[in-house]
């Protein structure tokens, strides 16, 4: 029976004679093929960028999710971000962009929600007010009616003295019961409002009669409640400083693989308009869509770049190394045929590139151009020895290309391994990448031979090759292994401190790190993430109704990882039974409550002079007292200091200025002041009146966006749930999405979207390195049916490993889930170093790398794949980067393991048999 590798040996002679017999039908079918490939890909090839397509369809988390958006008909929203100082100018900032953002086609943009419409539910507003709250309303209100009760309704500034002082005889009389500082500490709020009014008019000029009148100060009550009213009709955030728009995409181009391109494109033109018209107010937009889109850009930007200089610094490397055109750019136009054929590929047996597998043609450009490197090399060598072109090609083959066939079969099962996973987008890489491997492999065992036939044997003059593997080579091999031992054990030393310093890598979750962080979309997202009280990352359940939806939220505002909760539970205000009967007994006080709509007299100066010194006595004498009790563990003396110490100022500066003043300008002053301050009051007591103090808020009243967003056609009840944390991180995303999963396992949203892909991707490239590396023992074992040849040849790979995790570790260097590809890459690609070393050493019978053509085609095979992946670090896409850098740090290792440690070890062994062979020798 034949062996495995002799066969392997007969197939690559006869692949050799093929090719140097038919040149012509190699080189013509494979051009047939590669214009197919072509014509596919430039007319059927896309990059889908929706990551929902990356995880199995069947998946149970990605079904809730969709689920989810069908049942609400929703999508992901793209934020539009609207900051400043100016509440006013962004509403109008809003507007503007609402307004043209509304005109864009109803398939690229289905919805736009910035406002609502409140107007069912302004006359409810007095129930979001807390129970406290309104019992302090009607406290005052009492109190008023009482006072203005006994002075038949006519009120004047004397008036109102003589309530503040009843304020502070009814506190004084009832020490230390329950509510009555709460009551006085609400009375000094506006009170203190009233005081500061009346010392700017007793304080300023004679002959000023502008400034803030005293009506104006005791209306901001009402103006901050119509404040705040508007800009809840608003996405309203951090007191108005941010607003937000929310857009729902439509269909999109249904025919594209990205098929919000447009819509984005559309909704920048209109920000940088309307930026334009507002230079003063900050406008950005972020969200899925978007983020995905600048993902895809930066990406493909950056590979388009990196491939052009990858195979420009490819070339370089080849003109430098061989010192010729022909062949180098012979072997580079076989991978260009390799990668079309590729392509050609992806779209018959997947129909499109991912945002991961889109990587794949730089990698082929560094690894496919490992095989022809090694082709070129043994040929040279071999033609430099005085065969002729057939001859040389043969030996070339039969022994460097059945290496050759182990190492690419390596790396293509490395890849293959990717398919046997649960995470689509990497499986998807995986069959790409893999085939792409084995047409890499086709093109340097058939095509690039057949091309070299073709040039060599139109060449007139005779092959002359420089002097590569002479002495100089045999020296550097000789440097090698000068002191095996003493290097071995100072390679042990530092590969132990490396694999100490590997332990400390981590692996960083947060996929905003993969993006470039100069673009304002990222930038953005990262901003609204790393602050929760902002809608950006939130986790979503879907309830039956509303009284399931009302428990969920209990236990959801009971986690220790959730901000809020927003729900239709959450807009009704709760509480309304109590509510509505406080509010009844504050309507019927208001019922009784009448007012002169100017004052009855002119201010009496006296009686005013002593009403405020009263007060300014209380007021002193209450903070004197409650300074001895300061050292005392009662809540109510902290409570009484802060009372007292807001009301003196100004009351001390009233009566001061009114002392400086004359009689006439006195009287003058308080007579404006008497009648600014009755107005005022007038219009606080007909503002209470204007609102609904009847009848509950019902899911009726609601605005119809809210509800709309809410409540789904089918009557099932939308939580969206805020966390505390920055969920981007990994720790509190799991945190937040555990606590989630408590109340429901069906939650989904964004959070538990990106635990679940990061966590299966993480999980698929791990379980994808193990394979790979039981099918690279497998290939091994066949290609060297021994197991000592076979742990050597293994052996620079597990260093290599070691040295690139703790150089990781040192740099600071983090895993992520863009470079965690090199766990199966590294493996399936630096195994093949070790196998040329032992494979030429098995083949020579001694250790020769340099003094042969081995040591070169290894040198400049790692060279080449780190020009491939080293390329990917020019961009801005730290994805592409970061997978860029690590592979390139993980070739580097491999190769200087199988130049540094392998020749060492196989020279000791060497030494031992020939000391064992001697041995037997003097035996006989």
């Amino acid at each position: 029976m034949i062996r495995i590798r002799e066969w392997l040996q007969a197939l690559m002679r006869g692949v050799a004679r093929f090719t140097y017999r038919h040149p012509w039908w190699v080189i013509g079918g494979s051009m047939a093929v590669m214009a197919a490939g072509i014509w596919l890909s430039a007319t059927r090839l896309g990059v889908l960028n929706d990551t929902n397509a990356l995880i199995r369809q069947d998946s149970p988390v990605l079904r809730y999710y969709l689920d989810y958006l069908k049942e609400f008909n929703t999508k992901d929203p793209t934020l539009v971000v609207v900051e400043s100082d100016s509440f006013e100018q962004n509403r109008l900032a809003v507007e503007a962009l609402a307004a043209r953002i509304q005109k864009i086609d109803r398939n690229q943009v289905r919805d736009v929600y910035y406002r609502n419409d409140l107007t069912k539910l302004k006359p409810h507003f007095m129930l979001f007010q807390k129970k406290e709250e309104l019992e302090t309303i009607r406290s005052q209100i009492e109190t008023q009616r009482e006072l203005l009760g006994r002075r038949g309704g006519n009120v004047d500034l004397n008036t109102l003295l003589d309530g503040a002082i009843e304020q502070f005889n009814r506190v004084d009389k009832a020490r230390g019961k329950k509510g009555t500082l709460d009551d006085l500490e609400s009375y000094a709020d506006k009170m203190v409002k009233s005081l500061e009014a009346l010392a700017l008019e007793l304080s300023r000029p004679v002959d000023d009669n502008k400034g803030p009148s005293a009506g104006s100060m005791m209306d901001d009550e009402i103006t901050g409640f119509q404040r705040l009213v508007e800009q809840n009709e608003y996405l309203s955030f951090r007191d108005g400083k941010m607003l937000l728009i929310t857009i729902t995409p439509g269909e999109g181009d249904a025919n594209s693989f990205s098929p919000y391109e447009k819509s984005i494109a559309q909704l920048k033109d209109i920000i940088a308009q309307t930026r334009k018209e507002f230079p003063s107010v900050k406008i950005g937009m972020t969200g899925e869509f978007v983020l995905m889109d600048e993902e895809l850009r930066q990406s493909t930007h950056d590979s388009i770049v990196a491939a052009f200089v990858a195979v420009v610094l490819l070339a370089l490397l080849f003109f430098f190394s061989y010192h010729e055109l022909v062949r180098p750019a012979l072997a580079i136009y076989a991978l260009i045929h390799a990668i079309f054929w590729s392509l050609g590929f992806t779209v018959l047996a997947v129909g499109h590139l991912n945002i991961i597998s889109q990587a794949f043609v730089l990698m082929l450009l560094g690894l496919g151009i490992d095989f022809s490197i090694q082709v070129i090399g043994r040929y040279e060598e071999e033609r430099a020895s005085g065969l002729e072109v057939l001859p040389s090609l043969e030996n070339t083959l039969q022994f460097t290309g059945v290496a050759i066939l182990t190492s690419g079969g390596t790396t293509a099962a490395a890849f293959y391994t990717m398919c046997f996973n649960d995470f689509i987008g990497l499986a998807e890489m995986g069959i790409i990448a893999g085939t792409g491997i084995l047409c890499c492999l086709f093109a340097s065992l058939v095509l690039y031979p057949a091309l070299i036939a073709v040039a060599d044997r139109r060449m007139k003059k005779p092959f002359h090759a420089r002097p590569q593997y002479g002495e100089r080579g045999r020296a550097v091999d000789q440097l090698l292994v000068s002191r095996p031992v003493r290097s071995l054990v100072l390679i042990g030393v530092g590969t132990v401190l490396l694999a100490w310093l590997g332990f400390g890598v981590k692996f960083d979750y947060n996929l905003l790190n993969l993006q470039n962080q100069k673009i304002e979309p990222v930038q953005l997202a990262r901003h609204l993430g790393e602050n929760p009280e902002l809608p950006f990352m939130f986790g979503v359940i879907v309830a039956g109704n509303m009284d399931e939806a009302a428990r969920m939220t209990t236990q959801l505002e009971a986690l220790p990882t959730v901000a809020s909760v927003s729900s239709p539970t959450k807009i009704l205000p709760d509480n309304q039974e109590a509510k509505l009967k406080v509010m009844a007994d504050i309507r019927r006080e208001l019922n009784q409550l009448t007012i002169s709509s100017a004052p009855s007299a002119s201010v009496d100066l006296v009686k005013a002079k002593a009403g405020l010194a009263t007060i300014l006595q209380y007021s002193l004498m209450g903070q004197k007292e409650a300074e001895k009790m300061r050292q005392a563990k009662d809540k109510r003396i902290g409570q009484a200091l802060r009372i007292f110490d807001r009301l003196l100022p100004a009351l001390q500066k009233s009566v001061n200025s009114l002392n400086s003043l004359s009689e006439d300008e006195a009287v003058r002053r308080l007579n404006r002041y008497q009648l600014e301050l009755i107005g005022s009051m007038q219009r606080q007591f007909d503002f209470l009146r204007s609102f609904n103090l009847e009848t509950p808020v019902t899911l009726d009243d609601l605005p119809p966006q809210a509800l709309a967003h809410y409540i789904s056609p089918n009557g099932k009840i939308l939580l969206e749930i805020n966390p505390k944390e920055n969920v981007m991180e990994q720790a509190a995303n799991e945190r937040f999405v555990a606590d989630l999963r408590k109340v429901s396992p069906q939650a989904t949203g964004t959070p538990v979207q990106n635990y679940t892909y990061i966590t299966v991707l993480k999980d698929s490239y791990v379980n994808a390195a193990v394979l790979a590396l039981l099918a690279i023992v497998v290939m091994v074992s066949i290609h060297f049916r021994h197991a000592g040849r076979v742990l050597l040849s293994l052996l620079p790979l597990g260093i290599g490993i070691i040295w690139t995790a703790g150089i990781m570790g040192l740099a600071g260097l983090q895993f992520n889930p863009a470079n965690i590809i090199t766990l199966p890459l590294v493996i399936g690609i630096g195994v093949a170093y070790g196998v040329y070393v032992v494979d030429r050493h098995e083949e020579e019978g001694r250790c020769s790398l340099f003094g042969s053509s081995t040591g070169k085609a290894i040198l400049l095979s790692a060279l080449a794949t780190m020009i491939g992946f080293g390329s990917m670090m020019i961009g801005d896409y730290k994805g592409l980067v970061s997978l860029g850098l690590v592979m390139s740090i993980g070739i580097f290792c491999v190769f200087s393991a199988s130049v540094l440690v392998l020749p060492q070890i196989l020279f000791l062994m060497d030494e031992c048999k020939a000391l064992r062979h001697r041995d037997e020798q003097q035996k006989k």
